[in-house]
């Protein structure tokens, strides 16, 4: 009864161990989530804008966006703005989703390369991989949603891994982790490395490995024509350092050991800023990098025969040292911070790819031959050694995480700083530089999202304020020899939308364009605000008219002029008009009113949007 019971408390430990981590995941992205626009949403707004615009076309979402073409995080995010109106709360629905979809992935990967007998080793595995997958060392892909191309990407190449380590020899298993290849190429340009390592995996695991095998030159076209379709276009960003030896190699050390270093000391005190553990980080990876020699050569003959373990291994490993060579090949001269970059905590995704390829497959197969355990087997340290390193090394997990909490209560700090910077009245704050270093940029983001009621505006208020009363007067008709203006003032900034009916005496219309011009008040006189046409043939009897503004007018406008005339030389035998009608008695203050000493003229009847 006693080893029972001993037995149901280990199971159920490890249950916890396995399952924390990703409940930690989801309740600190939950919790630090930015919620109003930052950096790159001011990117993606451009794309949302021209949507709502009527510009953008289904090619301008593969544009590249520095060194990446991410069409599918686009297509994501632009579709599910459309949907919420750019509730950007919701993108955290993908961002969750994705990351636990990973989850998944891997516990398959387990599932699969390890034997069915050897569940401890499985659930010890899992284990393992959940506190190095949802790792706050990792944190900045948790609690900005611009981290979407980093996070979709990530379960795109794992789920390569996952479709072709066990069934390499399968034509649809190699196309459907293909497609998977595009589909993350397409989202982040770390995809193109998975059709680079998998080419070389399937050639060296080639019979014979010097005469080109069908899968690897599978791979290869797939690879060529990537780069032929993705390349083109590219901006290259000019490097102000050096790119040494000496500095990609130190880069590459301390990019690969970050993962397990912060783990192991949680150093993050910024949401931006890297902790300057670059020595120690580079100290744990040059460890890393020698166990994962001594697993690549102990797994090169299980390769060879394209055993589900040492393929995900090589997979796995390959990627992850392509992805940081890549990186510090763009990254070290890209600045004066340089190697400082190899340790921020949003490459910790991909730097963790060799960590996942060992773990997997010293558990699957206690990798033989290899001279790690070798030194084990000399030193006699056997199981009870194993569960000591375990405990130990959960132990010093759950502390990081702990350490890891004040980085998500920094990140819902800042989600306060840019809820100031977009202010109801969408007017310039000091707040304006957290949002984007570009203070003109900026506004013009407020006043678009404040036009389309998006994002942090899209429950503002529609004001509706008739100047007229319900009794119509009379219309007049828009014609090219004299010009229909209507005076009002609002007690509310921000105008952004008129829309108001027009009558055509029951005719159709002829064709003719009608100018309309909106002229604002303030201390200096009067300016011209916005202007646009309307297509006079294509209005009917009653029919609604709106006027979207390019950009909501500033504070200092109260008192406006909306004019209308006809463009010479059109065809006004059947002109369009604007009824009038009297004015109402009283009007609330807080709607629109006609201008003063105007009360007693026929007005029109305009809606008004703020």
């Amino acid at each position: 009864m006693k080893m029972i019971r001993t037995s149901r408390w280990i199971q159920a430990g490890l249950a916890l161990a396995i399952v924390s981590p990703a409940i930690y995941f989801i309740a600190m992205t939950q919790y630090s989530a930015v919620t109003h626009p930052h950096w790159d949403h001011v990117e993606l707004a451009r794309f949302i804008v021209a949507y709502y615009d009527g510009t953008l076309s289904f090619w301008d979402l593969f544009a590249p966006h520095n060194h990446t073409r991410p069409f599918l995080y686009r297509l994501i995010y632009v579709a599910n703005a459309v949907l919420t109106r750019w509730d950007i709360r919701s993108e955290y629905i993908y961002m969750i989703g994705v990351g636990l979809a990973t989850w998944a992935v891997h516990l398959w990967i387990i599932v699969r390369v390890i034997a069915p007998g050897r569940r401890l080793h499985a659930a010890v595995t899992a284990a393992i991989a959940g506190v190095l997958l949802f790792s706050p060392v990792g944190h900045h892909n948790h609690w900005w949603s611009m981290m979407l191309p980093l996070t979709l990407a990530n379960l795109l190449m794992v789920g390569a891994i996952a479709l072709l380590a066990p069934h390499a020899a399968s034509w649809k298993r190699n196309v459907a982790a293909a497609a998977c290849a595009w589909l993350a190429t397409y989202t982040l340009t770390n995809g193109l490395f998975v059709f680079l390592v998998a080419a070389m995996v399937m050639q060296a695991s080639a019979v014979p490995w010097r005469k080109p095998g069908r899968w690897a030159v599978f791979w290869i076209l797939n690879l060529i024509l990537a780069l032929a379709l993705y390349m083109p276009g590219l901006p290259k960003e000019p490097a102000t350092g050096s790119r040494g030896i000496i500095e990609l190699t130190g880069f590459v050390v301390a990019y690969i050991g970050s993962p397990l270093a912060h783990l192991i000391y949680f150093p993050f005190k910024e949401l931006f800023r890297s902790s300057n553990t670059l020595i120690w980080a580079a100290a744990i990876g040059g460890v890393v990098l020698l166990v994962t020699a001594d697993a690549l050569k102990s797994g090169w003959a299980g390769m060879r025969r394209r055993e589900p373990a040492a393929m995900v291994l090589y997979l796995f490993v390959g990627i992850g040292l392509v992805s940081a060579a890549a990186t510090a090949w763009g990254r070290v001269a890209f600045d004066a911070h340089g190697i400082g970059y190899s340790i921020a905590s949003r490459y910790a995704i991909f730097a963790s790819f060799p960590l996942f390829g060992v773990l997997y497959y010293y558990a699957a197969t206690g990798a033989p031959g290899s001279y790690l355990r070798r030194g084990l087997s000399l030193l006699h340290l056997g199981p009870r050694f194993a569960a000591c390193a375990l405990v130990v090394f959960m132990g010093i997990s759950i502390n990081s995480y702990y350490r890891g909490v004040h980085i998500y209560r920094e990140a819902n700090l800042l989600d306060q700083q840019l809820a100031n910077a977009f202010n109801p009245e969408g007017v310039p704050t000091a707040d304006d530089a957290i949002v984007y270093p570009d203070g003109p940029a900026v506004q013009a983001l407020r006043d678009k999202l404040k036009k389309y009621k998006l994002g942090p505006y899209r429950f503002a208020r529609v004001l509706n304020a008739k100047l007229g009363s319900a009794t119509l007067a009379n219309a007049e008709a828009i014609t090219a020899d004299r010009i229909v203006t209507q005076e009002f003032r609002t007690t509310h900034a921000g105008l952004s939308v008129l829309s108001f009916q027009v009558v055509t005496w029951g005719k159709v219309p002829t064709t003719y364009t009608v100018a309309w011009k909106l002229r604002g008040k303030n201390a200096s006189g009067w300016t011209d605000l916005d202007r646009g046409t309307l297509n006079a043939g294509e209005l009917r009897d009653w029919s609604n008219v709106q006027l979207s503004l390019a950009a909501p007018t500033a504070p200092e406008y109260r008192e406006f002029a909306l004019d209308f005339t006809a463009q010479p030389g059109g065809d006004t035998a059947a002109p369009i008009g604007i009824p009038l009608f009297v004015p109402q008695a009283t009007l609330p203050k807080s709607l629109l009113q006609p201008v003063a000493g105007a009360e007693d003229k026929f007005v029109m009847a305009l809606t008004a949007r703020f």
